[in-house]
């Protein structure tokens, strides 16, 4: 379950346990909140295309983990649970698919959100600073393990 409540200047967010679940609620309203605590408006997310049909027949908001590629679209990444944080080393954000969506083309912009926030223009910066970031797949990173001395 997710909560919010708030007294006075005080507001406590209750995130649900899970770790998907915690990060996508944490980015999805505990970010943009402090953010418009800061600034005094609330943030407008950009809006971005799904790479094919999306759909969510549940009453419920859906969003789904996905990875940026080229030409401002976004691609969903599978994950198997709420637990599953293993697999979103390989995405960028989340997608926001509003309830009882039977079919969304790709032409249809939706709300993104992305896992690292705050840039204005999220998409530009990186095509510009990573000019091959839509395309290439996540390096593993070193574990740091040494080889075992020889004596």
């Amino acid at each position: 379950p997710f909560g919010v409540w708030t007294a006075g200047a005080r507001t406590i967010f209750a995130l649900p346990g899970n770790p998907v679940s915690t990060i996508v609620g944490a980015t999805r309203w505990v970010v943009p909140f402090l953010q418009a605590r800061t600034s005094g408006i609330w943030p407008t997310p950009p809006k971005i295309l799904p790479s094919d049909n999306v759909e969510n027949r549940t009453e419920m908001t859906r969003f789904h983990p996905v990875r940026l590629i080229e030409g401002n679209r976004a691609e969903p990444v599978k994950i198997r649970n709420s637990g599953d944080f293993a697999n979103l080393v390989a995405t960028n954000g989340i997608l926001e698919i509003p309830p009882n969506s039977v079919k969304i083309e790709p032409s249809t912009p939706l709300p993104y959100f992305p896992w690292t926030p705050g840039t204005p223009n999220y998409l530009t910066s990186m095509k510009r600073a990573c000019p091959k970031w839509s395309t290439s797949q996540p390096k593993r990173r070193p574990t740091g393990r040494r080889k075992p001395r020889q004596s």
